[in-house]
């Protein structure tokens, strides 16, 4: 919920606003879909890095630092916490009329997203067991990134069903790629 509702909206507005002072309002605007990624960056960073404190904060909380199926557990059990809080919000909308042709798609699309969140989970949890936060931040982040962007995608005039293409293959990618990572040797 902090990321959600309150540190995201202020850090997008404040992100655009300096955007907007270095290359110029015109700049900004004459190219949706560049600052459509800098703005899905931007968003997926401080998603990723609240997310790996939480992970963090339990793992700390609970003394399981040494223990690897644990850490991970963490990560996953984190992360999903995150991903339905954030897919009840955007799903309870959609249903509030039944089921229904139009309520399939953003449906499908937030059991994507929730694959796709529990796949950082993995992927920042290993970054505990590792050390390598740098590293590991990084591939959560330009995954998320590139989850986000679908939101540009749509905007620019793409389909409903190229866009949940598109996330379906960036999720199950980042879902896949934090199960490997996670389940990796060292």
């Amino acid at each position: 919920p902090i990321t959600v509702i309150w540190l995201q909206p202020d850090l997008q507005s404040s992100s655009r606003d300096l955007l907007i002072s270095l290359a110029g309002q015109e700049s900004v605007d004459g190219r949706p879909l560049l600052t459509g990624a800098y703005s899905s960056l931007v968003r997926a960073a401080v998603q990723e890095i609240v997310l790996l404190f939480a992970i963090l904060l339990v793992i700390l909380a609970t003394g399981r630092r040494r223990d690897r199926s644990a850490v991970v557990t963490i990560g996953v059990l984190t992360a999903l916490g995150y991903a339905l809080f954030e897919s009840v919000r955007f799903v309870t909308p959609a249903l509030e009329g039944g089921l229904s042709a139009q309520s399939a798609i953003p449906l499908v699309r937030e059991l994507f997203l929730v694959g796709a969140h529990v796949g950082a989970g993995m992927i920042l949890a290993r970054a505990w067991i590792d050390g390598r936060f740098v590293r590991y931040l990084a591939i959560a982040t330009l995954l998320h990134a590139a989850l986000a962007y679908e939101a540009v995608l749509q905007v620019s005039g793409w389909s409903p069903g190229s866009s949940l293409a598109y996330l379906s293959a960036v999720a199950a990618l980042a879902f896949f790629w934090g199960l490997s990572i996670a389940t990796g040797r060292r």
